[in-house]
């Protein structure tokens, strides 16, 4: 038998467990920092990220996504309050270039495609290109907001791939 004080006990610790896991959901969606990193999974939905598509123009290898035809996009689902989208795509050339990222402007493929603020080598094969996006003027469709990796054929090597290792994704206030 539950004594009166072992059920205020409990009654406390679940009462303390429910805040605890509210104050948890609502800095999941209103970060306490103003920031939300996501890294994209290539090849699986993710609650706020799409997989790259179509599938035809990527391949797999290990935990590369390997572009061989363009455009590939994504889908971004951003909460109202985030303004800005930094994007940090860490790339090889294999005979296709990054053009650069680019997103929807308006409804059907209407896309605006920016060039990098910054290309750096981060060592002798990958080389990472930072793209800033100002999520007020994007087109946003249900909180879906869709983006592009643009490349072009750098010459008629046999592979014409552009390699892919991360892109990720910071979401600010």
């Amino acid at each position: 038998m539950i004594t009166q004080h072992q059920f205020n006990i409990i009654k406390y610790l679940v009462f303390i467990s429910v805040i605890i896991l509210g104050l948890w959901l609502i800095n999941l969606n209103f970060p306490i920092n103003g920031q939300r990193h996501i890294n994209l999974n290539f090849f699986q939905d993710q609650p706020m990220v799409s997989k790259l598509g179509p599938g035809d123009r990527l391949k797999q290898k290990d935990d590369l996504a390997l572009i061989i035809d363009h455009p590939v996009y994504f889908d971004l689902r951003v909460l109202p309050w985030f303004n800005q989208a930094r994007m940090t795509l860490i790339y090889q050339s294999n005979g296709r270039l990054l053009d650069g990222m680019g997103y929807q402007t308006g409804l059907g493929f209407s896309f605006s495609v920016i060039k990098p603020i910054s290309v750096k080598e981060i060592d002798q094969d990958f080389s990472e290109a930072l793209f800033i996006f100002d999520l007020n003027k994007v087109f946003t469709l249900r909180n879906v907001t869709r983006f592009l990796i643009a490349s072009q054929i750098e010459s008629k090597n046999i592979e014409n791939e552009l390699i892919i290792k991360s892109l990720k994704i910071n979401l600010l206030r």
